[in-house]
C-alpha cells in the first residue's frame, strides 16, 4: 500500500478514462472539453499528472498525454475536417472474412472425423453438440484489429505523437488482461514502456468476442476492462491524491414513467423487446458498473486521503445506450451530449472540483472574478 501523502494537494491529479467503443471516447471528449470552458485556463485537462486509459479511454488518455487539447478534437469532428482524428469507420475495423474463411475451410475438413466419431459413439445427434466440436475452428473475434493498429500507428505519425511510452511528457499507463494467465499488465509501467503506444492501445482494446486478442511478446490480450471497468488503484499507486474518473458505461433504469426506449414498431420498450444485442449490453452495464462501485467503495475505505470523483451519465439518460459503442454516426451527438451533461455536474459541483484541482490562489482569484 501507498503512503498517503501528508494533506490533500500534494500528491499526484490523475484523469482515469473508462473505455466505451467509439461512443465512449466521444462522451469523453465532450466531458473534457466542459471541464476546460469551466476552468477558463486556470486549469485544462492538459494539466493531469498522469493519465489511466482503458480501452477507448486509451485514445482519449494517449491524446492528453501528448498535449493534444479535446477541443481542438471536437472542432475535428463536429466540423468534419479533412484530419486523421476524423476517421472512417472502416479505417480502424472490418469483418474478418478471411479469418472466417479459413474457419470454415478446417470445419470442412473435419465434418468426415465428426461423422466417425457420432458412428462409433452413437450419440444422438444435434447442432449445439455438433458446435462444441468444432468451436476450436472458429476465429477469436469477429472483427480483425490489424486496421486498427494500423490506424493508430498512422495517426501518431501524422500528428507527430509520440510512438512509445518513454516518449512523452505525461505518465500514461494502460491496462490490458492476459488471456492464458489471467493477470494484468499495465503498458507504461517500467518492463513494459518499450512497447509501441499503438499494440498497447489495442491490447486494451480487445473486446472478447467483438475483437481478437492482441499478441504482445508471445502473450495473448484482451480488454483492459474485463477484470474491472477503471484502474482507479494504478493512479493511487503512482501517487495520485485527486482523481478524476469519466465512465460512459452505465446500465439504464428503464422506469416507463420517465424514460422511453423508443420501439421501431412505435411506443416505448421494455429491454427485452429491444432484442439479444439490448439485452446482452444492459447486463454487461450492469456487472461492469457493480464492480466499478464496489471498488472506489473499497477504496475510499482502504485510502481515505484520496478524492476520487466519478462523472457518467444519469441512469435515465437513453442518449448512450440508444446506440451501440461501435456506432460511427452518432459521433457529434454524443460529444455535445458529453459536453452538456458535464455542464450539468459542473452547476452543481463546481466549487468542489474547483477545491480539487486549483491551488488556493487560483482559488482566490477565481472566487473574486466569479464576485
Amino acid at each position: 500500500m501507498t503512503a498517503p501523502p501528508p494533506s490533500l494537494g500534494e500528491g499526484k491529479r490523475a484523469l482515469v478514462l473508462v473505455g466505451g467503443g467509439i461512443t465512449g471516447a466521444m462522451y469523453e471528449f465532450g466531458c473534457l472539453r466542459a471541464f476546460d470552458d469551466f476552468f477558463q485556463g486556470d486549469f485544462s485537462s492538459l494539466d493531469f499528472d498522469l493519465y489511466i486509459g482503458t480501452s477507448a479511454g486509451a485514445v482519449v488518455g494517449m491524446l492528453m498525454a501528448n498535449g493534444v487539447s479535446p477541443a481542438s478534437v471536437m472542432d475535428i469532428i463536429a466540423t468534419s475536417q479533412k484530419h486523421p482524428l476524423n476517421f472512417r469507420a472502416e479505417d480502424i475495423f472490418h469483418f474478418d472474412w478471411e479469418n472466417f474463411r479459413h474457419s470454415l475451410g478446417r470445419s470442412l475438413v473435419m465434418l468426415p472425423a465428426v461423422y466417425r466419431y457420432y458412428r462409433k459413439h452413437r450419440t444422438p445427434f444435434s447442432l449445439q453438440s455438433l458446435m462444441g466440436l468444432l468451436q476450436e475452428n472458429l476465429p477469436s473475434g469477429l472483427f480483425s484489429m490489424r486496421d486498427y493498429i494500423r490506424y493508430l500507428d498512422s495517426l501518431i505519425r501524422q500528428m507527430g505523437l509520440a510512438t512509445s511510452f518513454r516518449g512523452l511528457k505525461k505518465e500514461l499507463y494502460v491496462p490490458a488482461i492476459g488471456l492464458d494467465r489471467p493477470m494484468r499488465t499495465v503498458f507504461g509501467d517500467e518492463g513494459s514502456r518499450d512497447v509501441p503506444i499503438s499494440r498497447a492501445i489495442a491490447a486494451s482494446s480487445a473486446l472478447p468476442f467483438y475483437f481478437e486478442p492482441v499478441s504482445i511478446d508471445g502473450v495473448d490480450y484482451v480488454d483492459g476492462g474485463t477484470a474491472q471497468l477503471a484502474h482507479v488503484d494504478i493512479a493511487i499507486n503512482k501517487g495520485a491524491d485527486r482523481i478524476l474518473v469519466l465512465n460512459p458505461i452505465v446500465p439504464i433504469q428503464n422506469d416507463q414513467s420517465r424514460v422511453c426506449i423508443p420501439s421501431f414498431a412505435g411506443g416505448c420498450a421494455r429491454i427485452a423487446e429491444k432484442g439479444i444485442s439490448f439485452v446482452w449490453d444492459q447486463a454487461a452495464r450492469i456487472n461492469s458498473h457493480e464492480k466499478l462501485e464496489m471498488i472506489l467503495a473499497r477504496l475510499r475505505v482502504s485510502h481515505p486521503w484520496a478524492k476520487i470523483v466519478l462523472v457518467e451519465p444519469e441512469a435515465t439518460d437513453t442518449v448512450l445506450f440508444a446506440q451501440h459503442i461501435l456506432s460511427y454516426a452518432s459521433r457529434v451527438q454524443i460529444l455535445d451530449y458529453g459536453y452538456r451533461s458535464t455542464r450539468a455536474f459542473l452547476r452543481d459541483r463546481g466549487d468542489e472540483m474547483r477545491q480539487m484541482f486549483l491551488s488556493p490562489q487560483l482559488q482566490r482569484g477565481t472566487a473574486e472574478r466569479r464576485g
